[in-house]
């Protein structure tokens, strides 16, 4: 970007900040502009609030007529309140997305040795732009759940996880278990990190869950190298339409996420909508996913349902925007975009040429021959 754009996107970030206040002091408001953040998906005006008796409640009511007043729609504005801050966040009319190779290109740069850990994974970048990374070996995030509409991003998020996974490791560093009824994950077919093949009837993953919890098992047998134990990664995409045709697969599934952690089995699933009721019943599913992803959903009763009422989903622009809710932290990101002729052609084609018992010196796929330099 050249420094005739900066500077004029930096007046244009001025300006709205500027009718921000003036539009709010004309209902007796008072703010006061301390900062601009530009993410990739929206800018963030942070202000503070001299008369405390102001009540937030005043601010959101008029945030329809602000919208007008700047020419937005409703959906593009969001406030929130952090350590005595008013933030208010604009969407960007075009947004930032971050691709694959340009996020693993970062990350060998910044923090190279954990690529060599296939359960650290770069997933995208904040509001301010941070290189944000998923530990699945980290007790929140050991397993991760993902909801979201139709297009929203969550399949894409998925075959970036298992790529970059895959991308990294050999199948002896990893193994790899996928539920794929809709046939979205079809790419990884006869890599050899894979457990078993994959599921693609209910049949074939009630059998492949079963499987998984007798490996889970095995590994507690022999509990002294519960920590030597290669990660075993289960994906499911489209969870709850899974458990609805055949809710007896979240039996397999509760013991999975109860005890798989611990045997460095980890779970990731996707799905519209995750709730108890479309979970069979079970709220010890969902209580057991510590990581939540959360991207555009239809309505506010969803959003609060997954991450709770001070976030607002159904706001999302789509395409990859979601919030991200690890421990006790909720932050707002961009996800990253990976391209599915990227993964097949650059990823995943060597390891189908390679099988599972190949000498070493062969196995071993350098990072730098997926990433231009």
């Amino acid at each position: 970007m050249s420094s005739e754009v900066m500077q004029e996107n930096k007046k244009e970030k001025q300006k709205l900040g500027e009718a921000i206040v003036i539009f709010y002091d004309y209902f007796n408001i008072p703010l006061y502009l301390e900062k601009i953040i530009e993410g990739p998906t929206r800018y963030v005006f942070r202000f503070t609030i001299d008369d405390f008796r102001i009540a937030p409640e005043k601010i959101d009511k008029l945030l329809s007529n602000l919208g007008l007043f700047l020419g937005k729609s409703p959906e593009d504005l969001n406030v929130s309140w952090q350590s005595g801050y008013l933030q208010l966040g604009i969407n960007k009319k075009i947004a930032q997305i971050p691709t694959f190779e340009e996020l693993h290109k970062r990350m060998l740069k910044a923090q190279g040795e954990l690529l060599q850990n296939p359960l650290f994974i770069p997933i995208g970048i904040s509001e301010i732009g941070e290189l944000l990374c998923l530990d699945l070996g980290s007790p929140i995030s050991c397993h991760i759940s993902m909801v979201g509409q139709t297009r929203a991003g969550k399949t894409v998020a998925l075959l970036g996880i298992l790529a970059s996974m895959v991308m990294r490791s050999s199948p002896d560093e990893l193994q790899l278990a996928l539920i794929d009824v809709k046939n979205r994950l079809s790419i990884f077919d006869d890599i050899p990190h894979l457990l078993k093949k994959s599921a693609r009837t209910y049949q074939e993953a009630e059998a492949l869950l079963e499987f998984c919890v007798w490996e889970m098992m095995g590994r507690y047998k022999e509990r002294e190298k519960l920590a030597e134990q290669k990660p075993l990664v289960i994906c499911i995409d489209e969870l709850a339409g899974l458990l609805k045709r055949a809710p007896h697969l979240a039996d397999p599934l509760e013991e999975l996420v109860s005890m798989g952690a611990e045997a460095n089995i980890h779970i990731i699933v996707a799905s519209q909508r995750l709730t108890s009721s479309n979970l069979a019943g079970r709220t010890n599913i969902s209580n057991n996913f510590p990581c939540k992803i959360g991207f555009k959903v239809d309505t506010v009763r969803e959003s609060s349902m997954y991450v709770g009422k001070s976030i607002y989903l159904n706001k999302l622009r789509g395409l990859g925007d979601c919030y991200i809710k690890a421990g006790s932290k909720i932050i707002r990101m961009q996800f990253m975009y990976t391209d599915e002729k990227y993964i097949k052609n650059k990823i995943l084609t060597p390891w189908k040429n390679i099988s599972s018992n190949a000498e070493e010196t062969d196995k071993e796929i350098s990072l730098n021959s997926y990433i231009k330099t």
